[in-house]
């Protein structure tokens, strides 16, 4: 009965193969994306915002047409993602270029925002079943960060954490490179400060892990993957214009350098957060297929 069935399957398979036509293709248009994850909370109020920002997508694509109405789909498109962040609330700021006992520190309000442009190879692999001048696409896929950056900028304006004296207000450049930077890297030029009668500094562009003593990886992971469904319309045999959504299932983000701006450790660092960021991206394309 195991050898019939065995014959059966491979008979179908064969079959299929041999009917099946492999045609290829090409895609571009544009993505918006953002990393979806939980805000930050203090005092029960929400402090980060995570918004879609706009990228491109690129690549070619691999249709196995098996029947007239369904086939197999798969692809190498580089992907430009990322999101909107922002950070608005109470929180903390060290000066970082010095190291006293107790340190130079202020408390106040934190106006953080920044872009982020990740660069990822995405490889889908999906279903579709084609009714008329439309077909419509279920199925996963995995993505590799070639890149990661992102630029923005920082204001903060607070108190000396020792006297309650204000500070002039401090704006710093965020220019990230999160697979190059180093811990407490900086650029630029330094700023200074009076902070309770004494002069301290401050780089006018810092790095992402500026407020870190060690690097421990990436702020960001190299593999990602979820679930993806497509529609796409036809204007022709060849030619058509498409809409896929992306839900990824995997955490993004390293919870070993993902931190805390709101709180602070009995040892003044800030506590690590464990929660899980997500990619979510809606592209729209244009396509043709051969």
């Amino acid at each position: 009965m195991k050898n019939i069935l065995l014959s059966c399957i491979i008979l179908v398979v064969t079959t299929i193969t041999i009917n099946a036509q492999l045609t290829v293709g090409f895609k571009a248009g544009l993505s918006y994306s953002k990393l979806e994850g939980p805000s930050e909370m203090f005092q029960g109020d929400e402090l980060e915002t995570k918004k879609l920002s706009s990228g491109f997508h690129v690549g070619a694509t691999f249709n196995l047409k098996i029947t007239d109405l369904f086939g197999l789909r798969s692809g190498l498109i580089f992907n430009q993602k990322g999101g909107s962040y922002t950070f608005k609330g109470s929180s903390n700021y060290f000066f970082r270029n010095e190291d006293p006992d107790p340190p130079t520190w202020l408390v106040g309000t934190r106006d953080m925002s920044y872009k982020m442009t990740n660069a990822f190879i995405d490889i889908p692999f999906t279903a579709f079943v084609k009714l008329g001048p439309l077909e419509l696409h279920g199925g996963v896929y995995a993505s590799i960060l070639a890149a990661g950056s992102a630029g923005g900028e920082l204001i903060f304006n607070g108190n000396s954490r020792l006297s309650g004296n204000p500070v002039e207000e401090i704006i710093q450049t965020l220019d990230y490179n999160y697979y190059t930077n180093t811990a407490r890297g900086a650029s630029g030029s330094l700023l200074n400060y009076m902070v309770d009668g004494e002069q301290v500094f401050a780089p006018s562009i810092v790095g992402a892990y500026f407020d870190f003593e060690e690097k421990d990886g990436s702020f960001l992971k190299t593999f990602d993957f979820g679930l993806t469904a497509a529609f796409n319309f036809f204007i022709n045999e060849g030619l058509y214009v498409g809409i896929d959504l992306q839900y990824g299932l995997a955490d993004l983000t390293n919870d070993k350098m993902d931190q805390s701006y709101s709180q602070l450790n009995n040892d003044l660092t800030r506590p690590l957060l464990d929660d899980k960021d997500s990619n979510l991206a809606l592209n729209f394309s244009i396509g043709f297929s051969f």
